[in-house]
């Protein structure tokens, strides 16, 4: 059986994208077709929304921060000065053959 691949075809599911947006208001009625929605992303005015949004532009997920709330959050690390200097260490080669050659073992 040959499998069919359809794009840009009839969405699967209904569920507006404006439910899960930070710029949308709605509300609902007791009957599944009661339902206003509202924007306010254009212009900071609420716009009616007259039918479920499949795709859109100016949509901002509610679950997200925003860069502000981010910056709110993050906690600031200042790096620490270390008195060491930067960069390889000469002579460390030296020193362990030196410690590796003085302790010396016999094995009976």
């Amino acid at each position: 059986m040959a499998t069919i691949t359809i794009k840009n075809g009839t969405p699967v599911g209904t569920e507006s994208l404006c439910l899960k947006c930070a710029s949308a208001h709605y509300q609902r009625g007791y009957r599944e077709s009661e339902m206003v929605v509202y924007c306010a992303r254009i212009w900071d005015v609420l716009r009616v929304v007259p039918f479920a949004v499949r795709e859109c532009n100016d949509y901002r997920d509610a679950d997200m921060p925003d860069r502000d709330a981010m910056e709110k959050i993050a906690l600031i690390i200042n790096p620490s000065t270390t008195l060491k200097p930067a960069g390889f260490q000469h002579g460390v080669e030296d020193k362990v053959a030196v410690v590796a050659a003085s302790s010396e073992t016999t094995i009976k």
